[in-house]
């Protein structure tokens, strides 16, 4: 696996997290993790196979001025994989105003060698399908490769696996990582749920501003990437700072009303046929 290097910022999703009664992690979770690598240009040129058998550059999936939601899976994984790409398909769906292959893309990437091209095919047709997007045509494909380009791929992205040959399974983290229309690391996302505002926020941002509506780029001015909790959070302090200038400003405002009506007294109505209340007599 690759170590942990100066700058990365290790993080171990707490599903893989072995803490109830105080039981030891497993051997085979020990040591994986996601060392992020924001900023990071990815190898573009690493081949892959996508579900029709054609090889397909990484770069190739790219497209300019779109971003791209990039996920490393393996097809018969019995549960973390179709966890975090069923919640990932959920977040799509709600994303409204946005439409894949029009305002960002998707590739999805195996890690496991052994993966077919038919295994890839099924998978991609029923997440598209889930999306009321056919699987015609060249969106979201799902790829494979042999062993030393999705290795690269991974080291790239800082991204653990392992294979566990008891279980004969992959040990690994729960995370997709969102790349810029050039292929570099904007932003990792953890879990299995994608809510829809972090998905929008992650993507206008990796987008450069250049794909998000002008609501989207406004809430980033609201939101900022909390590096802690790996999630975009409300500016709190953006928010009090502004909110106290506006009370601030609101009773000023009012308290000169005020002074102004006691120096400037309106006229006192005259009675029809009487004399002026304030003529002298």
């Amino acid at each position: 696996m690759q170590p942990t290097t100066p700058g990365d910022k290790p993080f171990s999703n707490p599903l893989n997290e072995i803490v109830a009664d105080q039981v030891p992690q497993p051997p085979v979770l020990q040591g994986l993790g996601v060392h992020e690598h924001l900023g990071a240009q990815l190898p573009l040129d690493l081949v892959f196979t996508d579900s029709t058998g054609k090889k397909v550059r990484l770069g190739d999936t790219l497209h300019p001025d779109r971003p791209e939601i990039l996920t490393l899976v393996y097809y018969d994984c019995p549960m973390l994989c179709s966890l975090l790409m069923d919640g990932l398909v959920r977040g799509l769906s709600k994303l409204d105003g946005w439409t894949l292959g029009k305002n960002f893309d998707a590739v999805t990437v195996s890690f496991n060698p052994a993966d077919s091209v038919q295994e890839a095919g099924e998978k991609r047709r029923g997440y598209l399908q889930e999306l009321g997007i056919s699987d015609l045509g060249s969106a979201w494909p799902f790829m494979t490769g042999d062993a030393a380009s999705t290795k690269a791929l991974a080291q790239a992205v800082g991204f653990d696996y392992r294979y566990d040959e008891q279980a004969k399974t992959f040990a690994h983290n729960a995370v997709i990582f969102v790349l810029t229309p050039e292929g570099k690391i904007s932003r990792y996302l953890y879990g299995v749920t994608f809510e829809p505002l972090q998905l929008r926020l992650a993507l206008t941002e990796a987008g450069e501003g250049k794909s998000g509506s002008s609501f989207e780029r406004f809430l980033l001015t609201c939101y900022h990437y909390d590096p802690a909790l790996r999630r975009y959070g409300t500016w709190i302090s953006a928010f009090l700072k502004t909110g106290g200038l506006v009370i601030l400003l609101s009773l000023s405002a009012f308290v000169g009303r005020l002074i102004w009506r006691e120096r400037h007294p309106l006229p006192r109505p005259r009675h029809a046929g009487g004399p002026d209340l304030r003529d002298p007599p």
